[in-house]
């Protein structure tokens, strides 16, 4: 299962509302729904942070790290 995709997608539509959380559907290839469905792999989770940090206007590195322990 894809929980780094997954919250990768909540991040954006938290900071970017549900026109962000489409814009990273669209420039991914990958909706919230298939992101749940995958492996986080290391290619993808790099084009993931990439659009989505993008979207935001901001690196989300930290965020999607941030509360692994």
């Amino acid at each position: 299962m894809a929980d780094k995709l997954v919250k990768i997608y909540d991040i954006v539509t938290k900071l970017a509302g549900l026109e962000g959380r489409m814009k990273l559907a669209v420039k991914t290839g990958v909706s919230r729904t298939q992101a749940a469905e995958i492996e986080d792999s290391p290619d993808k989770l790099a084009k993931f942070v990439k659009e989505a940090s993008d979207i935001v206007g901001r690196d989300i590195s930290e965020l999607v790290e941030g509360d692994k322990k």
